[in-house]
C-alpha cells in the first residue's frame, strides 16, 4: 500500500515539475518576443482595435499557462497531487471545481497529505465517474488559524456498502480496495485531527480537519 502510495506520489512530483518546465520555458519564449508582440498591441491599440487588442493579450495567456495546471498555489506537495488527480478526473469526464487557500509551506509531511488528498479524491473519482451525467466534484482545500481544512464532495450512483458498521469498497478488486479511508484515518491521526463522512441518497461529503504543527516532524517520528 505504501509503495502504491510513494508511487503515486513521484508521478504527482514529475507530472507537476514538468508542468513548472513547461510554463517557465514558455514564459522565456515570451521574453525573446515580447518587443514583437508589444508592438502588434501597441497597433491595435492606435486603432482603437480593443477587441482584436484583447484576444491577442488572451493568446500571450493561453501560451504562458499549461494545460494540465489547473491549480497554482504554490505550495508544490499539494499542487502536484491535485494537478495529477484532476488530470485522471478529466481524462474520466470529471469536472472538478476546487477552491484551494493555502500557503507555499506547511508542516504537514507530504506523504500524509498525500494519503489524505490521493485517497479521499480517488474515490471521490471513482464513484462520480460510473454516472452518465453531474460528473462534478467540489474540493477545498483551506489553512485558516494553522488548522488545515480538506473538504470534498461528489455524486454517487447510490449504492454503497456498509459492514459492521464501516463503510466497505463496492470495487470488484477487493485486494487492492478498501484501504483508503483507514488509510486516511492513520495518517489524520499523526496530527490529532479528524474525518466526517456523510452521505445523502446521491452525495457523498468527506469533511478532514488536521492541526498545521508548529515544528515539523522528524524522520524518527513518521
Amino acid at each position: 500500500m505504501e509503495k502504491e502510495l510513494l508511487y503515486q506520489q513521484n508521478n504527482a512530483y514529475i507530472k507537476q515539475f514538468d508542468i513548472i518546465n513547461r510554463s517557465q520555458e514558455n514564459i522565456k519564449i515570451l521574453r525573446h518576443d515580447l518587443k514583437n508582440h508589444m508592438s502588434v498591441l501597441q497597433a491595435l491599440i492606435e486603432k482603437n482595435d480593443s477587441i482584436e487588442a484583447l484576444q491577442y493579450m488572451h493568446s500571450i495567456f493561453d501560451f504562458i499557462n499549461c494545460g494540465d495546471e489547473y491549480v497554482k498555489s504554490g505550495n508544490t506537495e499539494v499542487d502536484s497531487i491535485l494537478n495529477y488527480k484532476m488530470h485522471e478526473a478529466q481524462k474520466r469526464g470529471i469536472e472538478v471545481d476546487i477552491n484551494l487557500s493555502i500557503p507555499e509551506k506547511l508542516n504537514i509531511k507530504p506523504f500524509d497529505l498525500s494519503i489524505v488528498l490521493g485517497n479521499l479524491l480517488d474515490n471521490a473519482i471513482e464513484a462520480a465517474s460510473k454516472l452518465e451525467k453531474g460528473k462534478v466534484i467540489k474540493a477545498s482545500v483551506e489553512l485558516d488559524r494553522n488548522i488545515l481544512y480538506i473538504s470534498i464532495s461528489n455524486p454517487f450512483d447510490g449504492k454503497l456498502l456498509y459492514k459492521a458498521g464501516k463503510l466497505k469498497t463496492t470495487n470488484k478488486e477487493k485486494e487492492n480496495h478498501g484501504f483508503g479511508l483507514s488509510s486516511v484515518k492513520k495518517a489524520i491521526a499523526k496530527y490529532n485531527g479528524t474525518i466526517n463522512i456523510r452521505h445523502t441518497d446521491r452525495m457523498f461529503y468527506a469533511d478532514v480537519l488536521i492541526y498545521n504543527p508548529v515544528n515539523t516532524f522528524s524522520d524518527e517520528e513518521l
